[in-house]
C-alpha cells in the first residue's frame, strides 16, 4: 500500500479539520430530530483532525472532555480525536479499500458504534465522490459503554480500566448532527440513537454491503453481528475494528466464536502500520488480503 496518504484520506483530513475550527465558533441549533422505531435519528459528524490540531481539538471538546481522553492510552487517545497517524491511514485506507468496490453492490452500510463519526463521514465521503446513492446509517448509545461482561476481562478476569460501564460517553449526539448537517452529509447518513438491542430493530428491512462494527465489547459485538450477518449481501463486507485490540479483547473474542464454522474467512490487507481486520461475504480472500488465521 502506498506510504504517502491516499487522496481519500487526504481530503477527509482537511475536511476534518475545518470542522473542527468551526465547532467552537459555532453552534447551531439542534436540528429537527424524527422519530424511528427505537430511538431518535438524524445525520452525524467527524473526530478531529490531526497532531497540528491535538491542543485546538483538546479545547474544543472542552476541558472536561479533553481530561477523560488525555487519562486513556495513546492509541486510544488518537483513534478517539480521529488524529491522522500512519496506524489512523491505514484503518481509514482499509475501509476505503472496500468502499471502493461497493459500485456494484447496492446495499446500505451499517456502523454500530459512531462516537464522534469520523468513520462514517469518511466513508460517505468516498460514496459521495464516486456517485454511490448507498445509504449510511450509524447506531450508538451516546452514553457510554454498556456493562462489560466476563467475556470481556484478560484470561487472569481483570479487565481494562477502560472497559467499564458508561466509559467513552464524550460524544453528543446533538453536536454531531449539527456538524454534519455543516459538512452536508444530511441526506445521506442517518444516526439512531441507543443500544443496538434497541435501535437494530428498525432497520430489519435493510440488506447491507457493508458492516462496520466498532463497540468494543463481547456482546455488542454478538448483537451486532447476529442482526448484520443474515442481512448481508453476497460480496459484502464487515469490518472489525477492535479485532486485534490488546484493551477490548472480548471483541476479538466474539468475531471469532462467531464466524467458526463459517465459510468468511478473517483477514486483512498488509500494512507496515497496521492492520484492520475483516470478512468477504461467501468466503475467499478480498483481491490483495492475506488469511488472518
Amino acid at each position: 500500500m502506498d506510504p504517502r496518504p491516499s487522496e481519500d484520506f487526504a481530503a477527509f483530513v482537511s475536511a476534518r479539520q475545518s470542522s473542527a475550527r468551526s465547532t467552537a465558533a459555532m453552534r447551531a441549533p439542534e436540528p429537527a430530530l424524527h422519530a424511528v422505531e427505537g430511538g431518535l435519528s438524524t445525520a452525524t459528524s467527524s473526530r478531529r483532525g490531526p497532531w497540528s490540531r491535538l491542543v485546538e481539538a483538546a479545547i474544543d471538546v472542552g476541558a472536561g472532555v479533553a481530561y477523560r481522553l488525555l487519562r486513556q492510552p495513546p492509541d486510544l487517545l488518537l483513534k478517539r480525536l480521529g488524529v491522522a497517524t500512519p496506524r489512523r491511514r491505514t484503518d481509514f485506507d482499509t475501509l476505503a479499500r472496500i468502499v471502493r468496490t461497493m459500485d456494484a453492490i447496492p446495499g446500505a452500510v451499517l456502523e454500530c458504534g459512531t462516537h464522534y463519526g469520523a468513520t462514517l463521514l469518511g466513508m460517505a465521503h468516498i460514496l459521495r465522490g464516486r456517485g454511490t446513492p448507498a445509504r449510511l446509517y450509524g447506531l450508538d448509545s451516546f452514553e457510554g459503554l454498556p456493562e462489560p461482561s466476563p467475556e470481556d476481562a484478560f484470561e487472569d478476569g481483570t479487565m481494562h480500566p477502560w472497559v467499564r460501564k458508561g466509559a467513552l460517553n464524550e460524544a453528543s449526539f446533538e453536536e454531531l448532527a449539527a456538524r454534519i448537517r455543516r459538512m452536508g452529509f444530511s441526506d445521506r447518513i442517518t444516526v439512531i440513537k441507543g443500544f443496538f438491542e434497541d435501535t437494530l430493530p428498525a432497520l430489519a428491512s435493510e440488506r447491507f454491503s457493508l458492516v462496520h462494527v466498532d463497540c468494543d465489547l463481547y456482546d455488542s459485538y454478538i448483537t451486532c453481528l447476529e442482526f448484520a450477518y443474515p442481512r448481508m449481501l453476497p460480496g459484502g463486507y464487515m469490518v472489525f475494528d477492535d479485532y486485534g485490540s490488546p484493551v477490548y479483547v472480548g471483541a476479538q473474542r466474539a468475531v471469532d466464536e462467531f464466524f467458526a464454522g463459517k465459510p468468511e474467512r478473517i483477514q486483512y490487507f498488509p500494512d507496515s502500520a497496521g492492520r484492520r481486520y475483516f470478512v468477504l461475504m461467501g468466503g475467499g480472500l478480498a483481491p490483495g488480503a492475506q488469511d488472518a488465521t
